[in-house]
């Protein structure tokens, strides 16, 4: 079975934290100031894609139907935060 991979890069060039919400999962992740992640997801579908929402303190990423997303930092998987 072929696996498909999308990634994007965000930095958060605000001085304050960002929550970067990912969905369907509801998991958290504060990104602090002059902080870069990327996220990474994997699934079946070879034309998926990520859909994106962001406010000035929220930064959502939808997964597409299938798909493993992760959130990386400096070459490791950041865990997700404790939800507030």
């Amino acid at each position: 079975m072929t696996t498909f991979r999308q990634a994007i890069s965000y930095t958060n060039a605000q001085n304050k934290k960002v929550l970067l919400l990912i969905e369907p999962w509801a998991e958290h992740y504060w990104i602090e100031p002059g902080m870069t992640v990327d996220v990474v997801g994997e699934g079946r579908e070879a034309d998926a894609k990520f859909e994106l929402q962001h406010t000035s303190e929220e930064l959502i990423v939808y997964g597409w139907t299938d798909s493993v997303v992760i959130v990386m930092h400096e070459g490791s998987q950041l865990d997700p935060s404790p939800q507030e």
